[in-house]
């Protein structure tokens, strides 16, 4: 039987580790131990010398292999090259300090997990973990966090609290140049009415600020390389342009948010010859905070007259056009966490409303400072059980890890697709997507759309197009795909039980295709049921999985999406058919 079979036996041996890349915090884990015979692993597995960790990987068609991990950020250019014998095994000895590791070979042009290792991250990337201990020997065991098993941030804290119409929205992404023909910011006032229409609540914008040109990527250079924080860029309006649009969206009831990228400058930014000291220096010369990134200057936080410029800017753009909030780039590694609390401290008693978004996934960030959070994984995770390389019913476990490893009633971001991210419909196909939307409508956290996500743009391809000419595809509109979305939107707008309600896994008898489970507040009681198969799929929901949750009576079903009602069922006889990848939202009225 291989590894993969044995965790899916062993469904509790899944593993959530969060490395913060921005604050240095180092998370506590303590995790379930699993019994290592258990595990079985092979004979490559990592092990133990006196000169370190040795790690083996076999694979005779590479010319070379490269170990990379969390030990040094992934940074491919910074990879320990492994060594090949007689009999086409790979290995190499590292030195790790104690902690957990994420690890993977790099190998013919991409990454290998250990498959002599079954410890396997839960964030879509399947990366191996190894732990060493304090005494440098090798222990394996997973992290498993429930509510009853959380994790040091669930234990210890509360979220920052949100005011409650955050609780309720959903998210949409603009990018001025590219979300109509025109690529203005007036162009973008006419589309308001069909945001509107859509349902979200909340704009978020990308910067819309001057930009450099100096070292520029592309055609058009990036909107994160500011040449001036406190100037419109021209070639997408004026100042009365953002005026009028931010009041005209506040108008028709929107909150309008935007990108602060608060790391680093375009290298032809004034403050550059103004104020040197304020930029991260190797040599004696600025330098870029990675080779990603070579078109800005990396800032030093270091200085605490950066600081208060950099707050002066950010007040200005709150103060002048009145944004409701700022979207943070939280993970360059150059911003501390003081700076940002700073912001939040500024807006605590005068817009206690005020709107934070954190670009990361580090459980700190909720502590004092931020209200979202993002949560990339979900995409991977829908991805490899779409492959067959994951079972449905292992999203129990891997929300539970997300919930209980961050602090309590923290809002985590639900994206499919980000504006430096592949389509959802490339990277799922539009089959894929539609059940995968609806959990991630249908669970607690704040939904976020991409512009053109919703009408399956296929324009955008990756984030090099933030510096070419690229236009959303409006003439080639998905009027179901849009439907399906709005609906979803309509939903969570319209049912409570979707905001904060609570959320019952429930076992069923296909539970390797089809996830299932039942959103509960007071009386309202809502079923889910989704099949991520490209099968017929014919459930029953087992009766063991219904035991304390008050569901013994019977219930008129009501198909949310068809308003077609059922007959009076009781839930533990009820029988599900589903279609390949269809869902079912079913709203359960008590009868007598």
């Amino acid at each position: 039987m291989s590894y993969k079979n044995i965790i899916i036996k062993l469904s509790a041996i899944l593993l959530v580790f969060i490395f913060n890349s921005c604050s240095k915090v180092q998370i506590n884990l303590k995790p379930e131990i699993i019994n290592e015979e258990r595990l079985k692993r092979g004979p490559d597995c990592p092990k133990k010398t006196n000169t370190g960790i040795v790690f083996k990987f076999k694979n005779m068609d590479a010319e070379k292999v490269y170990l990379v991990g969390s030990f040094n950020n992934w940074n491919v250019n910074d990879r320990a090259l492994m060594h090949k014998n007689e009999t086409g095994v790979w290995s190499i000895t590292k030195r790790l300090k104690p902690g957990f590791h994420k690890y993977k070979f790099y190998a013919n042009k991409r990454l290998w997990p250990d498959s002599d290792n079954p410890i396997r991250a839960l964030d879509g990337t399947a990366a191996s973990i190894i732990e060493i201990t304090k005494n440098g020997n090798i222990r394996f065991r997973a992290i498993h966090f429930t509510k009853k098993n959380p994790g040091k941030y669930y234990k210890n804290f509360t979220a920052v609290k949100s005011p409650e119409w955050l609780n309720k929205a959903v998210i949409y992404e603009i990018y001025f140049r590219i979300f109509t023909k025109k690529g203005t910011i007036k162009a973008a006032i006419e589309k308001l009415s069909y945001l509107k229409k859509f349902g979200v609540d909340i704009i978020c914008l990308l910067p819309v600020q001057e930009q450099g040109i100096k070292k520029k990527k592309g055609i058009l250079g990036s909107p994160y390389s500011i040449k001036d924080f406190r100037k419109i860029n021209p070639v997408l309006g004026t100042e009365e342009d953002f005026q009028d649009f931010i009041k005209e969206a506040h108008k028709q009831g929107f909150k309008v948010i935007m990108d602060w990228a608060a790391g680093y400058t375009s290298w032809d930014n004034s403050l550059i010859n103004k104020h040197p000291g304020w930029y991260v220096k190797k040599y004696g010369k600025i330098i870029s905070p990675s080779s990603k990134l070579s078109d800005v200057a990396a800032l030093n936080y270091k200085s605490r007259a950066l600081h208060k410029y950099m707050k002066e800017s950010m007040v200005h753009w709150v103060t002048k056009y009145k944004l409701d909030g700022f979207r943070c780039i939280t993970t360059d590694k150059l911003t501390p966490l003081s700076f940002w609390k700073s912001i939040r401290d500024v807006y605590t008693t005068t817009k206690p409303d005020f709107l934070l978004i954190s670009v990361s996934e580090d459980p700190v960030m909720h502590t004092s400072i931020f209200n979202i959070t993002y949560e990339y994984r979900h995409r991977h995770f829908f991805k490899n059980v779409f492959a067959n390389e994951d079972k449905a019913y292992n999203f129990k476990i891997f929300y539970n890890n997300l919930k209980y490893s961050f602090p309590k009633n923290a809002l985590r971001l639900r994206c499919m697709e980000n504006y430096n991210s592949l389509r959802a419909i490339k990277f799922l196909s539009k089959k894929m997507i539609v059940p995968a939307s609806a959990i991630l409508f249908a669970i607690d956290g704040i939904p976020f759309i991409s512009a053109g996500q919703e009408f399956g743009d296929l324009n955008w391809k990756n984030q090099k197009d933030l510096f070419d000419k690229v236009t959303l595809n409006w003439g080639n509109f998905d009027d179901d795909l849009f439907n399906h979305y709005k609906k979803l939107i309509a939903l969570r707008r319209k049912y409570s039980v979707f905001i904060n309600g609570d959320i019952f896994f429930l076992e069923n008898t296909n539970a390797y295709r089809v996830f299932t489970f039942l959103r509960v507040k007071g009386k309202e009681r809502i079923l889910i049921a989704a099949n991520l198969s490209p099968y017929d799929s014919d459930i029953n929901i087992i009766e063991n999985s219904l035991v304390g949750l008050g569901t013994d009576g019977k219930y008129k079903f009501t198909d949310l999406f068809t308003d077609e009602e059922k007959l009076k069922k009781e839930l533990v006889n009820l029988r599900i058919k589903l279609k390949p990848y269809e869902f079912v939202f079913y709203k359960l009225e008590e009868v007598e």
